[in-house]
């Protein structure tokens, strides 16, 4: 039977399940250029690059993101717009910051005349066949408000062992608003459904139990810890790697294709080979409670790191297998191959996770690679980035229009303009704040160049508060200058003020 080269390149995608080593994967040819570049943007949740040993860490948790690094450009002080998936996903897809977009919330949607002007829709200029996918309820809200600039649209439970939403089934064109009747229904957690009755929602809940245990049971053996979930999915992430690389020789070309996965999202359940592979050696020195501290001991704040980096690790290596099968099928000789994500991750001063008050290194840097379309040699930039500049850089790179109403500016390398080193970006954190009202209880901050400033606003206790970090040379941000530096502190001070002000003008009464 005569193979075509389609059958090649799925043939291809398996072979790392039956040798055990993707090296081996035979290289098929290179299939003919699309007219336009192909966009591949891959995000994983909640990867903070404080983590990624690609960046200095001292633990080895990213090393097939090194040899993707060799032929990538590294943005290593690259900022999430938030921290955490509202605001930080958002902003990426509309490369506009939260005081814009008013993804402030858990579960809240971006304002309705703000989510036309999304990522999707902006690469409809030169016909691009645009794709997107999701482990992440929440992520999934803020893509159902861009559906119908999505071309490919593939449900949350295809990539999945089990789900238990129903809102997808019965509104499919008015999930957004779905997943919000049913916090309501609840009292903002459980399921992401919309029972009909009360007993319903237990009796459901009851068998999605008894199925997750049986699930659990299987896997035992590949994930000690359970299965890998987010919410109520639960999922291996090798079988989404495994569609991904299966589909992409099939996906109309030239295509944009956006797909944000879980891990590592807590709860940080790691495959077996990377269950316990930092035990031993290193361990971060502790850092002084802060005074938004959520109580977490430093002992179970090293455990719960610990688990993290193993997961970190569960991802690199299945980045890894998404790397090399591009990179031996010859996929990237026409792609931009994107790995980034939507906020970090947090285990100092008392503080576990990302829903914090707090907008810490590890919690907003995150991680930026970008593959240019046959790039073979590594370029490293060191300039204060923005998930707001990624939108804008893609459609400048593909030749098409970058629009009006996005904030971010070209990632340097995409441009002919000289780099600014003092340019300012910005993190916002507001999920005390109501959304359509002046920011008044936040936290800010504002990167430029070697400092950074945070303004902590309007909260109890703490109205009007503000450290400065020289993150270039403190990167642990210990040493709070905001006293000692009066007039850099000053000078950022009135930037950062001015433009909350400015921001908050349209929604100022009177």
């Amino acid at each position: 039977m005569k193979l075509t080269r389609r059958d090649l390149l799925k043939s291809a995608a398996l072979l790392p399940f039956l040798t055990g080593d993707w090296r081996s994967l035979a290289a098929p040819p290179p299939l003919q250029a699309a007219a336009a570049p192909n966009v591949l943007i891959v995000l994983f949740d909640s990867f903070s690059a404080c983590h990624a040993s690609l960046y200095g860490y001292p633990r080895q948790t990213t090393p097939h993101l090194a040899r993707f690094a060799e032929r990538a450009t590294v943005y290593h002080a690259h900022y999430a717009a938030g921290n955490f998936t509202n605001p930080g996903t958002a902003s990426l897809l509309t490369g506009t910051y939260p005081w814009t977009h008013r993804s402030l919330q858990l579960f809240s949607p971006m304002l309705k005349a703000v989510a036309p002007h999304n990522l999707f829709a902006a690469f409809a200029e030169k016909s691009y066949h645009r794709l997107t996918y999701t482990h992440n309820l929440v992520a999934l809200a803020l893509l159902y408000q861009c559906i119908e600039d999505v071309d490919t649209f593939k449900k949350i439970r295809d990539l999945c062992l089990l789900d238990a939403q129903w809102a997808d089934k019965l509104f499919f064109n008015d999930y957004d608003l779905a997943i919000w009747r049913e916090r309501l229904f609840r009292g903002g957690e459980g399921l992401s459904t919309l029972p009909t009755s009360l007993f319903y929602f237990f009796a459901n809940h009851a068998g999605w139990e008894r199925k997750k245990a049986r699930l659990n049971h299987i896997y035992r053996e590949q994930f000690p810890r359970d299965l890998p979930r987010h919410h109520d999915q639960i999922f291996r992430l090798e079988e989404a790697v495994d569609w991904l690389t299966a589909s992409l020789p099939d996906f109309p070309q030239p295509y944009l294709g956006y797909f944000h996965f879980s891990p590592p999202h807590d709860p940080y359940n790691t495959r077996r080979e990377f269950v316990g592979m930092f035990d031993a050696g290193w361990t971060p020195a502790p850092k002084p409670p802060h005074f938004f501290t959520l109580g977490h001991s430093e002992e179970s704040l090293q455990q719960l790191r610990r688990e993290y980096d193993e997961y970190l690790a569960y991802v690199d290596a299945e980045f890894g297998r998404l790397y090399e099968f591009m990179a031996q099928a010859g996929l990237l000789d026409n792609t931009y191959l994107v790995l980034t994500s939507d906020h970090g991750e947090m285990f100092e001063r008392g503080i576990w996770m990302h829903l914090t008050q707090t907008l810490y290194e590890p919690v907003v840097r995150i991680p930026l690679l970008i593959a240019k379309p046959g790039q073979r040699i590594r370029e490293d930039v060191r300039t204060p980035t923005s998930a707001v500049d990624v939108m804008p850089s893609l459609l400048h790179a593909t030749g098409q229009t970058i629009p009006t109403w996005c904030e971010g500016r070209l990632l340097p390398t995409f441009g002919d303009e000289p780099v600014d080193p003092d340019r300012s970006i910005f993190v916002v954190e507001a999920k005390a704040n109501a959304k359509s009202a002046a920011l008044t209880q936040a936290t800010f901050a504002m990167v430029k160049g070697a400092y950074k400033l945070v303004h902590y606003r309007g909260y109890p206790g703490y109205e009007n508060e503000f450290e400065l970090y020289d993150v270039q040379q403190d990167p642990e941000e210990l040493e709070n200058l905001y006293t000692t530096q009066k007039d850099v502190a000053a000078d950022l001070r009135h930037e950062l003020v001015s433009k909350v002000d400015e921001v908050n003008r349209p929604y100022v009464r009177g």
